[in-house]
């Protein structure tokens, strides 16, 4: 057993339990050859293929939501769908991407002040979009 695994090793559990997911639903997945231009994984769905980034988070990053970073791939067109993997809960959010974010925050429970405005919830997109945001 591993005590302290590498982000390499904490990224290809996020990218196993996508692929696992992915499959009990019925989709066709597939991996790159090589893993160097922003897309994990290939999903085929009835309406065509869709690149998918897989980002892995371990921990919240406030008290009731987890924040995904995405500058590195601000701008890219090389993704169409973020999948967010949230290991202690062992549940993944299916987001399409646009690339216009630098990151993106997900509540995993109700604010501690209630605030509900302009919030998205974790839970909201445990479905994987099959069509496009165009």
């Amino acid at each position: 057993m591993i005590d302290n695994p590498t982000t390499m090793r904490i990224g290809v559990r996020g990218e196993l339990a996508v692929q696992q997911d992915l499959i009990r639903s019925g989709y066709h997945v597939y991996t790159p050859l090589i893993d160097d231009a922003e897309t994990d994984l290939v999903c085929e769905t009835k309406y065509g293929f869709k690149r998918v980034q897989v980002k892995t988070i371990t921990k919240m990053t406030t008290k009731s939501s987890i924040e995904v970073r995405m500058s590195k791939h601000k701008g890219t067109e090389r993704i169409d769908v973020l999948a967010v993997y949230y290991e202690p809960l062992d549940q993944i959010a299916y987001l399409n991407w646009d690339g216009s974010r630098e990151s993106i925050n997900l509540a995993i429970n109700n604010a501690v002040n209630g605030q509900e405005k302009h919030r998205k919830y974790f839970y909201a997109y445990s479905n994987f979009p099959q069509e496009s945001y165009d």
